[in-house]
């Protein structure tokens, strides 16, 4: 005989029992039993039927937090970028206000073509404060420490002259100081020789980089909380695909890639981590081919869609990469970031 079947008939006579000595209820249900077999009923009625339970405020898991992104917008400029003037003039003028220059493409809109500016902008950024410099040399480490402690960073800039574009968000009270730090090619006999020096600037919060004639120089922003950690992650076959599914790995862990460095003569990816916040970065391959003609205004339209349509999801192009003859372009999205590593 099934077991459960055979405790059945002693299950039934606790019921009954129950049932005929409730009637008084409360403390006295089981009067009239003696009181051994009283208490061991009182024990099995609240086995079964447990006392509701309140939680606690203090070990109850608070609801998950949606990750927070940025959305980016992106416009394609009227003039030939190719002239500075003409290039500064729309940077400058009331409808890019809040642009900074993303890249910029050739289209053949008249007899002769036209390298044509794409402007990106990022969240609701109502305008940007721009200098023009012009060093006649390439910029040096002051140049670059004078614009920094009045707030100003170099951005890409078009044309062909020698004018480099400095900018900074109208009203936002943020100062960068840079120090010189990677040479590239970078190479070192041990991982200890080349992450010592960079991690201790990133205990100071220099986690930023910028390029600077044949290196990078690292960045700082005041204020700020950041304590950053470089790391050594030996670097993924599989070529392009195999570098952006890396990406991937070390952006859960809230790593931005750096550079490319060979320790010990081996190949290995430099990453920098902000351990102030608890960041995270996705990284995706998205296919730009397009159905129009070449270097056609149709053509740019198409881009200019693949552009909005990843940038309202918080994505913007971080780079380029061509794969059996198609053109790739790899976005990037930050999650709860603040700071030089977005």
């Amino acid at each position: 005989m099934n077991r459960s079947l055979r405790l059945l008939p002693t299950v039934l006579g606790i019921s009954a029992i129950l049932a005929s000595s409730c009637g008084g209820g409360g403390s006295d249900g089981y009067a009239g039993l003696p009181p051994a077999t009283a208490a061991a009923l009182a024990g099995i009625e609240g086995a079964r039927n447990p006392p509701a339970t309140v939680p606690d405020p203090a070990t109850e898991q608070p609801a998950t937090r949606p990750m927070q992104t940025t959305p980016y917008t992106f416009l394609l400029g009227n003039v030939d970028a190719s002239g500075f003037d003409a290039f500064t003039t729309e940077l400058t003028s009331p409808a890019f206000a809040g642009y900074l220059l993303d890249r910029i493409v050739f289209v053949d809109a008249s007899a002769r073509g036209q390298w044509r500016a794409i402007y990106q902008r990022k969240g609701q950024t109502a305008r940007y404060d721009h200098r023009f410099v012009s060093t006649g040399a390439p910029l040096t480490l002051a140049d670059f420490q004078a614009q920094g402690a009045e707030g100003y960073r170099l951005t890409p800039s078009g044309g062909t002259s020698p004018k480099n574009v400095f900018s900074k968000v109208t009203g936002e009270a943020i100062q960068y100081e840079y120090v010189d730090a990677i040479k590239v090619p970078l190479m070192a006999g041990s991982p200890e020789e080349l992450l010592r020096p960079l991690n201790d600037l990133g205990k100071l919060g220099y986690c930023g980089t910028q390029v600077r004639g044949a290196g990078l120089a690292l960045v700082k922003e005041t204020p700020s909380t950041a304590r950053c950690v470089f790391e050594l992650v030996t670097a993924k076959s599989g070529g392009s695909t195999g570098f952006v599914a890396e990406q991937n790995e070390q952006g859960a862990k809230g790593s931005v890639f750096v550079t490319s460095a060979l320790v010990a003569e081996k190949l290995a990816n430099l990453y920098v981590r902000d351990e102030a916040q608890a960041s995270s970065f996705k990284f995706k391959a998205v296919d730009v081919t397009t159905a129009a003609r070449p270097n056609t205004i149709e053509q740019a339209a198409e881009l200019m869609a693949i552009l909005n349509r990843e940038g309202a999801t918080g994505a913007r192009p971080w780079r380029s990469y061509d794969d059996g003859g198609r053109p790739y372009m790899v976005f990037m999205t930050a999650f709860d970031c603040r700071g030089l590593l977005c």
